[in-house]
């Protein structure tokens, strides 16, 4: 009788240890629940390309915004609040919208992720960033990540400088200038030098030199000095009794530009004026012959006059 009592409690106990496991399996033990969830089954990605370029300027940020998705590719449990974190390795701002998502299905769910790169950024800067995506449920939780890559790209800017833009030299002098041309950019650039009037100052008898006409290998914030020497005409000219300057327009462009069917460039002028002669003697008698002249002239002027007016006279008296 008792080995019948047995073998009757036998599918009892088979049903209760069925129950027990069963319970465990559905959230009675948190370990249990996790390994029942495969970590597969959530997955994050961002959409391709995940490495990109923001555009800069010197007074613009940058900004990028790069589309992703999130799935959980098996719920064992009502519902899943998946929460973003974004983790970055430069001093960029990151942006998640929506920082977290409750999801109800194995449907595919969207986020967007917002990078601003700020102004004046250097091209060679590089940010790395790292999506991790963290799903809760209950007991259960499992985590994906994935990466994007933001470059910056390179745009010119330069500016050109002169510490003194106004000389006064003698008739048939020279003189220099020294101009300093600096990298606004955010890229090693170079840059070429020339004269934009050159062919007016040539027709005029002027000559210029350069130190040096090309700049190569200028760092972003970097800035070099050059020279521009002036002579003036060999021959006398009416402008030296003049205040009219002659202006030297100096024009710098970027290489970097250049090579990609840019225009990028910045001219300076500078202002030479000649004042007297270069030689004293010829100076006084450039001037006692103009007055001698004007002398000469008014003195005929005004006896014509009177001549003409003592013809006059005798007409009426006759």
């Amino acid at each position: 009788m008792q080995l019948g009592a047995v073998e009757m409690a036998r599918p009892v106990v088979i049903m209760l240890v069925a129950v027990m496991l069963a319970s465990i399996i559905l959230g009675g033990n948190g370990q249990v629940a996790v390994y029942a969830w495969p970590v597969d089954a959530l997955t994050v990605c961002i959409d391709e390309p995940t490495t990109r370029q923001a555009m800069v300027s010197d007074t613009q940020n940058g900004s990028l915004t790069f589309s992703g998705t999130v799935q959980v590719n098996r719920l064992p449990v009502e519902r899943i609040v998946v929460e973003f974190v974004v983790t970055v390795d430069i001093k960029w701002v990151a942006v998640l919208s929506p920082s977290s998502i409750v999801i109800t299905s194995t449907n595919i769910y969207w986020f967007n992720l917002t990078v601003i790169v700020p102004e004046a950024t250097h091209a060679d800067a590089v940010g790395h960033f790292t999506v991790t995506a963290t799903g809760r449920g209950g007991d259960i939780k499992v985590i994906d990540k994935t990466n994007v890559t933001v470059t910056v790209a390179p745009y010119s800017l330069l500016s050109i400088g002169s510490d003194r833009p106004y000389r006064e030299i003698l008739p048939q002098e020279g003189t220099s200038f020294a101009f300093k041309v600096q990298n606004r950019g955010n890229a090693i650039d170079s840059y070429e030098l020339e004269i934009a009037n050159a062919r007016e100052l040539e027709n005029a008898g002027w000559s210029v030199e350069f130190s040096n006409r090309t700049i190569a290998g200028v760092a972003p914030e970097g800035e070099v000095n050059v020279s521009v020497t002036v002579k003036s005409p060999q021959g006398w000219s009416w402008d030296i009794w003049t205040s009219r300057p002659t202006s030297i327009i100096v024009e710098a462009d970027s290489l970097a530009a250049r090579n990609n069917n840019l225009s990028v460039n910045q001219t300076m002028p500078v202002h030479v004026y000649r004042k007297g002669s270069n030689n004293p003697l010829l100076s006084l008698l450039l001037t006692i012959y103009i007055l001698t002249a004007v002398s000469v002239m008014m003195f005929a002027i005004i006896r014509r006059r009177r001549k003409k007016g003592r013809q006059t006279l005798v007409k009426e008296k006759t």
